[in-house]
């Protein structure tokens, strides 16, 4: 399945492995991010929030 990464407008071949495979399977005009610009987004929110995820919830990690 081919999808283009709606940030950085690079075409991606999606297998059955990939984490969003499903989504789009039902929902095929849902937005696709890219690993890389996702985790890029994710730094970026991080340093300006100054939030970490593993800071929101404390007892969460113990859950995992």
């Amino acid at each position: 399945m081919l999808k283009r990464c709606m940030t950085c407008r690079k075409e991606y071949t999606l297998t059955p492995k990939d984490p969003q495979y499903k989504k789009f399977l039902l929902k095929p005009d849902s937005l696709y991010i890219c690993r890389i610009c996702g985790q890029s987004m994710q730094n970026d929110a991080q340093s300006i929030t100054g939030l970490n995820p593993d800071m929101i919830d404390q007892h969460d990690k113990y859950v995992r």
